[in-house]
């Protein structure tokens, strides 16, 4: 199974109108997949897959998924050396996560496999307080 990194965001607005911001902020365009319930939108460059979608994941250890319904999921795609696979999916997810905080509008999660949390983001803070730093590939790689 292929790993993920997971950025969740905590927003409160209508699935639909936040997708249409979060093509604003991160400058990539989606295709809409599947219908009803299953719903999800998609990006994807040939190497990199990110879907956007709400989830129904449960809080689990210190990740408080329930208060980030949406999740944008980064996946590869066709890179099939798998140090090569790690750092294309940390260098997006660090890109994205940086966008979406730049717009000081939502809390965020950064998470390695469903498993981890790498980096909070909440604009709720006072001035001055830490949210974390921006995420340094050789972090993401253990090195």
């Amino acid at each position: 199974m292929s790993r993920s990194v997971d950025i969740f965001i905590g927003s409160r607005k209508p699935f639909s109108e936040f997708v249409a911001e979060w093509q604003r902020l991160t400058g990539l365009s989606v295709n809409k997949v599947g219908g009803g319930d299953n719903t999800f939108h998609e990006h994807c460059d040939g190497e990199m897959s990110v879907l956007l979608l709400n989830h129904d994941l449960e809080n689990d250890r210190e990740l408080d998924l329930e208060r980030y319904p949406v999740q944008m999921s980064i996946r590869s795609v066709r890179i099939a050396d798998p140090a090569a696979r790690q750092v294309k999916h940390w260098q997006l997810a660090s890109e994205l996560f940086s966008r979406l905080q730049q717009a000081k509008a939502y809390p965020l999660l950064l998470v390695d496999d469903l498993q981890q949390c790498i980096l909070r983001y909440s604009p709720n803070l006072p001035e001055g307080a830490s949210n974390g730093r921006p995420l340094q590939t050789s972090e993401a790689d253990g090195k």
